[in-house]
């Protein structure tokens, strides 16, 4: 009951922020697509995409700036004992969100090469680790909780750097079909809000409930006709976000919030699965992996008949029960935390199972079907455009 009466407790600036955001959102939403319009930041429908009309792709601008407005507002009202950041901290966690955002607003208008923006996650990732918080505490059976700071000593913050930099990839991955990514961040958002008042965190109380009625407003105009985009700005700085906050959470010292890190893996196993499975069926169809392609499980299952609308509300399922199961983890034994995402896995497997046997029979995966990918490695085109597609790959579809 503490939890439920610290949500309680804490629920009364953010209830009246969430109805504020949400409607400041939708308002900044219609304006951003109106400014799309006349920049013409569009995306454009290729051989890949399910769209098939230009559409507006900076929905993602509206969703972070009304996030960094609500939680700089929280910052002002609550004071840095309620973060757990210092003020300093805590403006270079915003200054590199904004970046994020921005670099990705670039590569939605000029295209920017895969290993340039590799380099600026990299970056971005490695001033969140080693200046802000990095992840220290993580919890095995048996073993129980160790410190990645006391066995890697000033080589910990690594972790932090490829979890960061893997996990915004991954979502940026799955922002291809209208409600997808955004639906998703809502429901973890949502869940991370509760795991906050479970653990007793006010900044994760808040941190979810402004961004999940950041990106439930986002959905007003994106699920299910898809009127506009995320885009990079959006999934990008999203997925930092969500990132970060797996840090934060099992971070040590005054920026640690004794939540699990397991936490936010949880909640996106559907999505972290998906990129895995798709880069193992693919590698064991001798097919290059580092390049883009239109064979995630929501792309498969998209291609052989079903609407953007039935793939994204089959993910909404397996997101409502990671969103259980993340508030489940957090609240029971460290020791068994790991044993969550191991069960489930193989009911999210099956659904990978199901999806491929699908475009199997549907005729849109085919183990004979030529790699020209592949090809392009061993020498028969160019193997660096067909590799550089690897890091944050155009959307197949949004």
């Amino acid at each position: 009951m503490d939890g439920v009466a610290a949500f309680i407790e804490l629920a009364g600036f953010p209830l009246t922020a969430f109805f504020l955001s949400m409607l400041t959102f939708v308002v900044s939403a219609a304006a951003t697509r109106l400014v799309a319009m006349r920049l013409s930041i569009f995306a454009l429908p290729d051989h890949r995409s399910s769209h098939t009309k230009p559409t507006p792709k900076t929905g993602g601008l509206a969703v972070v700036t009304v996030w960094i407005f609500a939680i700089c507002v929280f910052y002002a009202w609550a004071g840095p004992g309620a973060t757990g950041l210092a003020p300093d901290k805590f403006a270079v966690f915003m200054a590199l969100i904004v970046g994020v955002c921005l670099v990705g607003l670039v590569d939605d208008i000029l295209f920017m090469p895969a290993l340039a923006k590799l380099g600026f996650q990299i970056a971005a990732a490695s001033i969140f680790a080693f200046f802000i918080a990095s992840v220290d505490l993580i919890a095995f059976p048996v073993v129980g909780v160790v410190s990645l700071h006391a066995v890697f000593g000033p080589a910990a913050p690594v972790f932090t750097v490829v979890w960061i930099v893997a996990f915004m990839n991954a979502f940026n991955f799955m922002d291809g079909l209208n409600g997808l990514a955004a639906g998703a961040g809502v429901f973890a958002a949502a869940a991370i809000a509760i795991v906050g008042a479970v653990a007793g965190s006010a900044f994760f109380v808040y941190a979810g409930m402004f961004l999940a009625p950041a990106l439930l407003g986002f959905l007003v105009f994106n699920f299910p006709d898809g009127k506009i985009f995320l885009g990079d700005n959006g999934s990008q700085p999203v997925g930092f976000i969500f990132a970060s906050l797996a840090a934060l959470g099992a971070a040590q010292g005054e920026a640690g919030f004794a939540i699990s890190f397991y936490v936010v893996p949880i909640l996106f196993l559907p999505f972290i699965l998906d990129v895995a499975i798709t880069v193992g069926h693919r590698a064991v169809r001798r097919r290059n992996v580092l390049s883009a392609h239109n064979e995630h499980i929501y792309q498969v299952l998209n291609r052989s008949g079903y609407s953007h609308a039935g793939v994204s509300m089959m993910y909404y399922g397996m997101f409502a029960v990671t969103a259980v199961a993340g508030v489940l983890a957090q609240s029971i034994d460290p020791d068994a935390r790991l044993f969550v995402p191991l069960a489930l896995a193989p009911a999210f497997a099956g659904f990978g199972l199901f999806a491929y046997v699908t475009g199997w029979r549907c005729g849109v995966i085919r183990p004979d079907k030529v790699d020209v990918a592949a090809h392009a490695l061993n020498g028969e085109g160019d193997a660096a455009s067909a590799s550089a597609e690897s890091v944050s790959q155009p959307k197949a579809a949004e």
